[in-house]
């Protein structure tokens, strides 16, 4: 096996923090094509399927991709915006803002990936591996842990780290719903909204998972 090194590697070259902010995935367009090939890496993936291969690769390529992209493709299309997938335009102006907030400073650099389709995870990792960052922080934009989103992004990254010959300090949060940062700047959002104060309620809704993919 050949393993990815690094013929220019230098210990005198400045070292940074690299951190990848990771989201779930779009299609590239809202084109059935399109939209085939996402669902096709998406439902291909151990973690959010948990049957036997055989058998639900049998169910996927005769029951489920022949007929379900074009009804997903045209949701899609309902909610396409002109910038693109509307996962991946909040995810690059949420990343804008990270970057903007720590534009100061020369030692951390940050890449956006998502867990299925682009920009893709090996090409954030790479991208960070160029520009010397020798620790990585992996940042799932899934508060709550669960095995089909936060632990198939570690599954991705450590596949493709493992073809690497050297191999980065790496730190991987697995779950944040109950840090207390996170939970301030939820309810400064809600207070801080042009709305508050003026309902008689308000209501939340939380996606919930089954204990089985705990």
């Amino acid at each position: 096996m050949s393993f990815l090194g690094e013929e220019n590697f230098s210990h005198e070259d400045k070292q940074k923090v690299g951190v990848i902010i990771c989201n779930l995935g779009s299609p590239d367009s809202y084109s059935t094509k399109d939209v085939r090939k996402y669902l096709r890496e998406f439902l291909s993936d151990t973690r959010v399927i948990e049957v036997p291969k055989i058998i639900w690769w049998l169910v996927l390529n005769l029951f489920i991709l022949p007929f379900r992209p074009r009804k997903s493709a045209a949701l899609y299309k309902s909610v396409w915006l002109e910038e693109g997938s509307p996962l991946l335009v909040y995810s690059k102006r949420f990343l804008s803002k990270i970057k903007n907030l720590n534009e100061n400073s020369e030692s951390i650099e940050f890449e956006l990936a998502m867990r299925y389709g682009n920009p893709s995870i090996e090409k954030a990792l790479l991208s960070l591996k160029e520009k010397n960052c020798r620790k990585i922080l992996l940042l799932p934009l899934f508060p709550q842990y669960s095995a089909v989103t936060a632990a198939t992004i570690f599954d991705k990254v450590s596949a493709i780290l493992s073809r690497w010959r050297w191999v980065p300090s790496l730190h991987f949060v697995s779950g944040y719903h109950d840090n207390s940062e996170y939970i301030n700047s939820l309810a400064n959002t809600i207070k801080t909204h042009e709305f508050y104060g003026k309902q008689d309620k308000v209501v939340f809704s939380y996606h919930g998972i089954p204990k089985k993919i705990f």
